[in-house]
């Protein structure tokens, strides 16, 4: 058997599939070109990719629509108003000031005494 080169084992030792293992021997035996190998990886990952597309759709599960509750309006209870009792006012009575009449009178009376 023909050496194999370090990139075609390193290769070999991370291909997932068994296809891509013997591909990797083959081309070790005939000694190709590493280039070569890359190539032919990459057209067996473009066919895997290919395959990975036709995956089976999954049904799109139908969403139940929530059913809204009505909210019950709660009844504003009407607040029944306090009279307000009004304050009478004392009037203040105002004092009426004795006019004196007789002016002459009363000063006489005071310059008397």
């Amino acid at each position: 058997m023909a050496r194999i080169p370090y990139e075609i084992l390193a290769i070999h030792r991370t291909a997932s599939d068994a296809f891509m293992k013997s591909i990797c021997v083959c081309l070790a035996n005939l000694q190709c070109d590493i280039l070569d190998l890359h190539c032919l990886r990459n057209q067996a990952l473009k066919k895997k990719k290919k395959k990975k597309k036709k995956k089976k759709k999954k049904k799109k599960k139908k969403k139940k629509k929530k059913k809204k509750k009505k909210k019950k309006k709660k009844k504003k209870k009407k607040k029944k108003k306090k009279k307000k009792k009004k304050k009478k006012k004392k009037k203040k009575k105002k004092k009426k000031k004795k006019k004196i009449k007789n002016l002459n009178e009363s000063f006489i009376a005071v310059y008397e005494n």
